[in-house]
C-alpha cells in the first residue's frame, strides 16, 4: 500500500517541470513512513503533506498554504476539516487513487518546500530561561525558533533551566 501511495505522488511531483524543481532538488524532499502507517513529506519538521491510509482511518492532511485553494477542494472531496491549529486541513478519502485529486496541490507543496532553504541550527537566542518555564519555545521569530537547538531539547523533554528544570 505504501509503494503504491507513493507511486501517485512520484508521479505527480514528476510532472512539475525542471524550470521549477531541478531534478537532483527532488531528492532532498523527505519523507518518513510512520509507525500507525501513514506517510509524511516534511520540511523544518514541520508535516506539510501526510497520507494516512488505515481499514477504519483514511484521510490526507496538507499545510495550508497561500496558493491551495480550499474551495477547489471542496469540489473535489466530500468531507474536509481544519484541524484545531487551523494550519492543516483533513481531507477525508475514500480509496487510494483520490490522492491524484490533490494533484495540484500537492506540486504546491512540493514549490513550496523547494523555495525554502532550510534554517541553520545556531544553538539558543538566550531566551532558555524562559522558554523552560513555558515548556515551548517562545521566539516570536519562528523562523529563528525553527533553527534552535534549545527548542528540540525542550521537545523531546529535556529541560536544563528554569522552573521545569528536570536535568
Amino acid at each position: 500500500m505504501e509503494d503504491e501511495i507513493l507511486e501517485i505522488l512520484n508521479i505527480i511531483i514528476n510532472n512539475i517541470s525542471n524550470e521549477i524543481i531541478p531534478q537532483n532538488e527532488r531528492e532532498k524532499i523527505v519523507y518518513n513512513i510512520n509507525k500507525n502507517s501513514s506517510i509524511s513529506f516534511m520540511v523544518f519538521k514541520n508535516i506539510l503533506l501526510k497520507i494516512t491510509f488505515q481499514k477504519t482511518r483514511m484521510f490526507i492532511e496538507i499545510r495550508k498554504l497561500e496558493n491551495i485553494n480550499l474551495d477547489e477542494l471542496s469540489k473535489k472531496f466530500e468531507e474536509i476539516k481544519y484541524k484545531e491549529d487551523k494550519l492543516y486541513i483533513k481531507i477525508y478519502i475514500n480509496e487510494i487513487k483520490d490522492i491524484n485529486k490533490i494533484n495540484n496541490e500537492v506540486k504546491e507543496i512540493y514549490k513550496y518546500l523547494y523555495s525554502n532553504e532550510p534554517v541553520e541550527n545556531y544553538g539558543c537566542c538566550s531566551r532558555f530561561t524562559e522558554c523552560s518555564d513555558a515548556l515551548k519555545c517562545i521566539n516570536p521569530d519562528k523562523k529563528l525558533a525553527k533553527g534552535c537547538q534549545y527548542r528540540e531539547n525542550l521537545e523531546s523533554g529535556k529541560i536544563f533551566y528554569g522552573i521545569n528544570k528536570n536535568i
